[in-house]
Order: C-alpha cells, then sequence, then structure tokens
C-alpha cells in the first residue's frame, strides 16, 4: 500500500506539473539529472523521490501524450505546490554545492568508464556491458528520443532496445541508421557488426566491424573478448582483421612504449620488490608490443608472489605473442600450477592465437578445466559465510582423484584440501593442505586454509600457528580473518585480536 501510495503521488505530482504548461521532456530531463545527483552524495534524504527501478517507467509516461492527466482541484494545487517547493529544499540540503550533472545522450559514459579502466580481465562481456546502460541512462535516451524524432540518437536507442530483444536484424539495422545520422557512428558501426554477427550474417559483421575501425573505434580491445563475435572467429578474415587493429594501435603507441620501457628499466636499476608495479608494467609493455620485457617483467611479479597465476599465464602470452611456442607452452602450464584459473579465456584470449592450434594447447586447456574450482563457486572469504558446504561433497572424488594421478602437483592438492574443508572434513583437508605446502603452493594462501582446517578441529594452537605464520608469509586479509566462520572457534582467545592486528599493519604498510 506504500508503494501504490508513493507511485500515486508522483504521478499526481507529475500530471500538476504538466498540467501547469511545463514541457513533458524538460520536466522529465529535470527528474533524471535530480536522481543522478542523488545517487553522487553520500547519504539519499528521506524523501518520496523515483526510485531507480521505477523511473524509466516514469518518465515514458511523462512524454505520453496520449496519457489522460486530470485537473486538481485548487485546494490539492496549493497542497502539491507547497509539498513540492519543500521537496526542492530538502534535496537542496541534501547536497549542498553538487551541480547538476549534464544530460548523457546514451551510455557513452559507462562505455568511456568502461575504456579507461581497461576492462576487467574477465570481460568476455564488456562491449554488452557498455550497451546495458543504467535505468538513469535508458530514460534520458527516451527523452533524447521524444525530442528528436527520427535522431540519431534515437535510432541508437532503438537499436539497443532491439538488440536487447534479440532482435538482431532489426538492431543492426536501427545501428546503421545512427551511423547514417552522424550519431556516435564508431559505436553505433560496431554495435551493428555485434548485431549481424549474433544474426549468422558474417559478410555484413566484417564489412561494419571494417567501417567502425575505420571511424576510429577502438576494435583491438574488443575482439578478444567480445562473445557476440564467436561466430566469426575461425573465418580467416578475423585473424586478418586483429592483425590490422595491432598495426593500427602500434603506431598510436609509440609515447606509450617508451614510458613503459623507461618505467620498466627504472624497476629493474632499483630492485623493486613491488609485485604490483611489476605486474602492471608487464601489461603496458605487453600492450605496446614490447614482448621479451614483458615477460621478464610478469616473471619477476609472479616471484615476488604478486597474483602469481594471473602473472605466469601473462608471461605466456608474451611469449606468445613473441613467436616463442615451446616456451609459451611451457609457461601457460607452469600457469595452471601457480594458480590460474579460468579455462575460458584460454578460448577466447587472442594474445595465445599462436598456440591455439598445437596439439598441447588442448591438453592443457583440459588440464585447465581439471584443476579449476570454479564449478563449485568459490566467492570471496566472506561468501564463506553463505556457502552450502554440503554442495562440496561432490566434488572431492573429483579433486581426490587428480591429486592421486597428479602426486607432485601442489594445486592438485590444494584443490583437495579446499574440497574437505568445504565439505566439513577438516581432517583430511588438513592431510591435503599439509602436502601442497611441501609443494610450496602459495604458501600464504595454503597456511591460511591449514589454520582453518585445525581451528574446525577445535586444535587452536596448531590453527594460531599457521595463522600467524600465513600473515608473516603475506596473507594480509584482516576481513577475511575477520569474518571468515572457519575461525570462529579462535574468536575469544587474545591471539585473535593480536592476529587481526598484525594483519591490518601488514595491510597498511603494503598500501
Amino acid at each position: 500500500m506504500a508503494d501504490r501510495l508513493r507511485r500515486a503521488a508522483e504521478e499526481a505530482s507529475d500530471d500538476l506539473v504538466l498540467g501547469d504548461g511545463t514541457r513533458a521532456s524538460d520536466y522529465a530531463s529535470h527528474l533524471v539529472g535530480i536522481v543522478r545527483g542523488l545517487g553522487a552524495t553520500q547519504e539519499m534524504p528521506v524523501l518520496a523521490m523515483a526510485r531507480p527501478s521505477d523511473l524509466e517507467e516514469r518518465v515514458r509516461a511523462i512524454l505520453d501524450p496520449r496519457r489522460r492527466r486530470l485537473a486538481p482541484s485548487r485546494i490539492l494545487t496549493v497542497s502539491l505546490s507547497a509539498a513540492g517547493v519543500a521537496g526542492a529544499l530538502v534535496l537542496a540540503a541534501a547536497a549542498p554545492g553538487v551541480a547538476r550533472p549534464a544530460m548523457a545522450a546514451s551510455s557513452s559514459n559507462l562505455e568511456d568508464g568502461l575504456r579507461a579502466s581497461g576492462a576487467p580481465s574477465s570481460a568476455a562481456h564488456t562491449a554488452r556491458a557498455v550497451r546495458a546502460a543504467t535505468t538513469e541512462e535508458r530514460a534520458s535516451v527516451i527523452i533524447l528520443a521524444a525530442n528528436r524524432k527520427g535522431s540519431g540518437s534515437a535510432a541508437f536507442a532503438r537499436g539497443k532496445e532491439l538488440y536487447e530483444d534479440e532482435r538482431y536484424l532489426e538492431a543492426a539495422e536501427a545501428y546503421r541508421k545512427a551511423v547514417d545520422r552522424g550519431y556516435r557512428e564508431d559505436t553505433a558501426a560496431y554495435n551493428a557488426a555485434c548485431s549481424y554477427a549474433l544474426a549468422g550474417r558474417k559478410d555484413d559483421a566484417f564489412t561494419w566491424l571494417n567501417k567502425s575501425m575505420e571511424l576510429g573505434f577502438d576494435l583491438s580491445s574488443y575482439l578478444g573478448k567480445d562473445d557476440d563475435l564467436d561466430s566469426l572467429r575461425r573465418d580467416p578474415r578475423f585473424a586478418e582483421l586483429k592483425k590490422a587493429t595491432r598495426a593500427a594501435k602500434a603506431e598510436g603507441k609509440t609515447a606509450d612504449s617508451v614510458r613503459a620501457v623507461k618505467r620498466f628499466e627504472r624497476l629493474t636499476a632499483e630492485g623493486s620488490k613491488n609485485g604490483a608495479r611489476w605486474y602492471e608494467v608487464g601489461k603496458e609493455l605487453l600492450d605496446a608490443g614490447r614482448f621479451e620485457q614483458s615477460e621478464k617483467a610478469f616473471r619477476a611479479a609472479a616471484s615476488l608472489g604478486y597474483r602469481a597465476g594471473a602473472s605466469t599465464y601473462n608471461a605466456a602470452c608474451a611469449l606468445a605473442r613473441a613467436g616463442k611456442v615451446p616456451q609459451a607452452l611451457d609457461t601457460l602450464d607452469a600457469a595452471l600450477e601457480a594458480g590460474f584459473d579460468d579455462p575460458g579465456l584460454l578460448e577466447r584470449d587472442d594474445d595465445l592465437d599462436a598456440i591455439r592450434e598445437e596439439p598441447r594447447f588442448a591438453q592443457l586447456k583440459k588440464k585447465a578445466e581439471d584443476l579449476s574450482l570454479s564449478s563449485a563457486d568459490l566467492g570471496s572469504g566472506v561468501s564463506r559465510l553463505f556457502r552450502r558446504r554440503g554442495a562440496w561433497r561432490e566434488e572431492v572424488p573429483h579433486y581426490a582423484a587428480y591429486a592421486k594421478a597428479h602426486r607432485e602437483s601442489g594445486r592438485a592438492h590444494y584443490n583437495l584440501g579446499y574440497g574437505q574443508l568445504l565439505a566439513e572434513r577438516p581432517e583430511a583437508a588438513v592431510a591435503a593442505f599439509t602436502r601442497a605446502l611441501e609443494l610450496g603452493y602459495r604458501k600464504p594462501a595454503t597456511l591460511y586454509n591449514l589454520a582453518c582446517s585445525h581451528a574446525r578441529l577445535e586444535e587452536k594452537d596448531k590453527a594460531f600457528e599457521r595463522l600467524f605464520q600465513a600473515i608473516d608469509a603475506g596473507f594480509g586479509s584482516p576481513e577475511q580473518i575477520r569474518h571468515d566462520e572457519d575461525l570462529d572457534s579462535l574468536h575469544g582467545d587474545p591471539r585473535f585480536k593480536q592476529a587481526l592486528q598484525r594483519a591490518e599493519k601488514d595491510e597498511e604498510e603494503d598500501d
């Protein structure tokens, strides 16, 4: 009832404003701007204001010329006007000094943000995420479409809606209209190509991919990871297109390459022990085509214990890009043993194109699938509070069989220990983690999980011994230690507070 009353009040307010002669698109724009402004502040005022989930529907109603709007009584008009003034005062008081955000023409702000961030490592859906704009951004598109019937903006918005409805051929045509009308031509052309690819129209897809590159779209950031283009990957034209985009990108990367090399040389001269810095410069060098130095940077990061699996994987990518096939395969194998855990990326990542047809690559892909823990939904340390431990009992036989067949694989024994711990078999977990530790696998994490296993067994002295060893080895996650239910039996002991303090201190020093 409260929700219905809030909606009715909003509709009455909208009708009052529009009945007074205010232009519908102007009023809708103000509403979207207010909601954005509230989202930018730390605290939302307690006010019956359009919720993001309702905003798009409300904007559509405001812009609907067929909607019947009843004229309010004089008393209601005065009351609602007073309420409107009071509401404006509350909003002004809640967000002092916050300027009204500029209206976005589409989801370009979201796209720019994704590009600036470099896109996540698991960005198989990056381009799709760009098109999946926020409610406020979709409302903005609706407003602009109402203002500019037949505009490129309206065509782009229509293309997005059709794409989301999986009407791909119609979406492609809408995006083509946006290009013809001069609206965000590069992105519209790329989205048209994606739509054609999903519709099975390969020739059209390649035509529009080339068109998007000609218009300035950064294809190199999307070709390797956007699954909209999966139907094109085995076509020879796809490999040719990737070469062309890399060549075009390399031409504009000279300055970036020089900066990356200078950073690499500085870290080398300093003998830096900061794994994160080596990792970042490794990415810059890989992007700049400096493969030998990139490999060295990633290996330095791995040797310092910084994201060992990912660092070693990226070293393999650098070797593959350099055409060093046997070394790339060996390094990829080492990445799997070091904990790299994304089998799907092996198939998608175009950095590995040079080794993908090698017979050994298929074996490594199978190994990655066998070693992956993702099928049981690992989640973060904090999410262990909500994990269904019984589900892991079905996983344990697989990990046990693999560990038996690969006795010298530290990761195999670690996986077995993890499965046993989450299946509520801590004694078996201790044996598996101990073997993983003997084999040198991920010392901080292995020691931490040994502490969890001993805590589950109510072996407090052993648990604290392993916990302090884990922290000394670099396990610096005080939040996980504080909230991990595996360590609940340790909470009343003074040593638990000491462990937290030491972990917090190490975290501050790392920062």
